[in-house]
């Protein structure tokens, strides 16, 4: 966590150096992700993953897709403790419906969620995730989508 620390210390100092008070809210939200997946590697280092269901939660509001979120929670539990994986996977399932609730179903619910929001394109968090396991060797379900088509 070292890393992200400083990391978030450069642009807070950057922000301050440059009177840029907006920057703090920008590395709050943009750094929010590292956070939310250190805590869940820290919980799943542990035998007590009663708060496992609300960093799914925290991670999908950041991918917002359901195959990716699945697969992703599954493969942080994997690198920290393989026995739990399962698990984790059939508390994802049984979640599907709440996090079909929490994430936009469409392009259109997609882009009005992101209108605010500075995109480069290939950038996204889900497309990148959805790119690292389309080459992954351990396959599992997950399919290219239009929207995150760069060519």
């Amino acid at each position: 966590m070292g890393d992200v620390k400083l990391m978030r210390e450069f642009f807070e100092g950057l922000g301050e150096k440059l009177h840029m008070r907006a920057l703090d809210r920008v590395v709050e939200k943009e750094f929010a992700i590292l956070y939310a997946i250190h805590e869940f590697m820290s919980i799943a280092a542990t035998d007590d993953v009663s708060e496992t269901a609300d960093f799914v939660i925290v991670l999908h509001k950041h991918i917002r897709n359901v195959d990716l979120t699945k697969r992703f929670v599954g493969d942080l539990i994997h690198m920290v403790s393989p026995a739990q994986e399962k698990g984790v996977w059939e508390l994802a399932d049984d979640m599907e419906m709440t996090l079909e609730d929490i994430a936009p179903k469409s392009e259109e619910s997609i882009r009005e969620a992101m209108d605010n929001r500075l995109q480069v394109p290939g950038l996204r968090l889900d497309c990148v995730i959805a790119e690292l396991y389309l080459e992954s060797k351990r396959k599992l379900p997950i399919r290219r989508s239009k929207k995150c088509l760069s060519h």
